[in-house]
């Protein structure tokens, strides 16, 4: 029965007329083999905060990181989570849910340049790729509202990409 189903075509007829545009999700699905072979490879397959912060310092002293191979990611951080009014986080960084208080605070004052270097600010960048992966894994993100988080996703691709590659370099077997 379900050996030639088209994933899409039965999503929109679960869904209805309410059903996602399915064509702007291809980032969102990349997400998840990206992020299992980041936490495969760099997190024991067991990634939570503790653990994303020890494997990227564990990275940094194999491969020092420059904060300039992040601009972009950190700059789209920036401007996606922080009010430039007033230099204060906006409704769209209280949606990432962040479970740990001192986690959450680290993370506002990396978008608001408070901690510039680049350990923190990757630290800062993943905490956040976790939380998308984990809003979206968890149910938080309903689906039929992927197709509207799919530039996030294209960048958290690229920064998942990018500490892969990092890794690799620094693990040459």
């Amino acid at each position: 029965m379900y050996n030639d189903i088209d994933v899409k075509d039965w999503i929109k007829h679960f869904y209805g007329d309410m059903a996602p545009n399915l064509d702007d999700i291809e980032n969102i699905r990349n997400f998840a083999l990206l992020w299992n072979m980041f936490e495969g490879l760099m997190c024991g397959t067991n990634a939570n905060h503790p653990i994303i912060e020890s494997a990227i310092t564990q990275l940094n002293n194999q491969i020092p990181l420059n904060v300039s191979e992040f601009d972009e990611f950190l700059s789209y951080a920036i401007g996606k989570f922080v009010d430039s009014d007033n230099n204060e986080v906006n409704y769209e960084f209280e949606n990432l849910r962040f479970q740990a208080q001192a986690i959450e605070d680290f993370v506002k004052e990396v978008l608001r340049k408070e901690i510039v270097d680049a350990l923190s600010v990757v630290k800062a960048l993943l905490h956040i790729c976790y939380r998308l992966r984990n809003n979206l894994f968890h149910g938080t993100k309903r689906i039929v509202d992927l197709d509207t988080q799919e530039e996030h996703f294209v960048l958290a691709n690229k920064l998942l990409m990018k500490i892969l590659d990092l890794y690799k370099a620094a693990n040459p077997s």
